[in-house]
């Protein structure tokens, strides 16, 4: 008889095996560090209200292309986003965007957007 292995990644796709929240629902800080740890590179930020990463490139046209794949990216997923370039190094946020402009807080959309960033 075959037994079927369930998966333990947080962000399996697989029906049944993990209940997503609904997209648009703001995540608990303890569930979001936990769907981070499938995320080398991300982090909760201060206020748990954003998540965050830092990359560094070999060239700055490698940088300049990355930040128009984080643009491009968040605007197609409909994401607020902030982008700090110095040299090859880039430092993106992703968030909800609330009430005038500021974070409200990380949804399973938000770190979706976060995993295909890589």
């Amino acid at each position: 008889m075959a037994t079927q292995q369930q998966s333990t990644s947080p962000m399996g796709s697989a029906p049944g095996l993990l209940r997503l929240p609904r997209r648009g629902s703001k995540l608990k800080p303890e569930r979001v560090q936990e769907y981070l740890k499938t995320m080398p590179g991300w982090r909760l930020m201060p206020g748990d209200s954003a998540i965050g990463r830092v990359r560094d490139f070999a060239t700055a046209e490698a940088a300049a292309a990355w930040v128009h794949f984080v643009a491009e990216l968040a605007r197609q997923q409909n994401h607020a986003y902030t982008l700090e370039r110095s040299g090859n190094r880039i430092a993106v946020t992703l968030y909800e965007d609330g009430r005038s402009g500021r974070a409200s807080g990380v949804t399973m959309a938000v770190l979706v957007t976060g995993k295909a960033l890589g």
